[in-house]
């Protein structure tokens, strides 16, 4: 195995300038570049910390939104008492899973992420299912309970995340996001089966959640 002194490193690239060598002694090759590997991924993490103060909310929202399983949260300072951090927070998937309150809970009790003296109380953001009706007409030739299936599944994509019938990826609303009529529209507009002669009703014209709570697909009634 080729062996290489750290004293003979004669071309050091300067971006890694903080990492230092434990000692001078002669090793392995492989044993320096594994050394220098293992110190730029533990480096990686704090990279989406940047500007922002550790302990801050902030920075408590950063931390809880690179979790896989966390789509957005929503925080609140002291929701009881001083020494708390309040977070709510949605799921990518729906309904959002009670396990994902232990998930980002036990973040927040890592070594790397705890913050001395604060305790974190987690809940779920609290889910309002959506109500409208359509009424419209097919295009000629198209199986109603096809297109109905296309117009569930699209406003569902819109609401939730996901991709369109025609192709369009849509994020998913965040907790206390609007849900616009126009958004709808703008659904239905470019789905090809239905035809331009139909109009929605809703309980009201923009559908506003609570700063807590979180739009999901409810019940789209749809008269073809």
């Amino acid at each position: 195995m080729a062996r290489i002194s750290l004293n003979e490193v004669k071309d050091f690239d300067p971006s890694f300038a903080n990492i230092k060598a434990l000692s001078t002694e002669e090793h392995p090759i492989d044993e320096i570049v594994k050394s220098i590997e293992t110190r730029i991924v533990e480096k990686k993490p704090l990279e989406h910390e940047k500007g922002k103060k550790v302990g801050t909310l902030d920075w408590y929202k950063s931390q809880a939104e690179i979790i896989e399983e966390v789509h957005d949260v929503v925080l609140f300072n002291r929701p009881v008492g001083n020494y708390t951090v309040g977070i709510v927070v949605n799921s990518k998937s729906k309904p959002i899973p009670d396990n994902l309150i232990n998930i980002v809970r036990d973040w927040f009790y890592l070594d790397e992420n705890l913050i001395g003296g604060m305790d974190v109380i987690v809940k779920k953001a609290d889910e309002k299912p959506t109500s409208f009706q359509i009424t419209g007409a097919v295009a000629k030739g198209q199986n109603p309970d096809v297109v109905k299936g296309i117009i569930n599944n699209d406003l569902m994509c819109l609401i939730e995340g996901g991709a369109t019938s025609t192709g369009i990826n849509y994020f998913g609303l965040n907790i206390g996001e609007t849900l616009y009529l126009t958004q709808i529209y703008d659904v239905l507009m470019a789905i090809k089966h239905i035809l331009p002669t139909w109009y929605i009703t809703a309980l009201s014209v923009d559908i506003t959640p609570r700063s807590d709570q979180v739009l999901v697909f409810g019940e789209a009634k749809i008269q073809l």
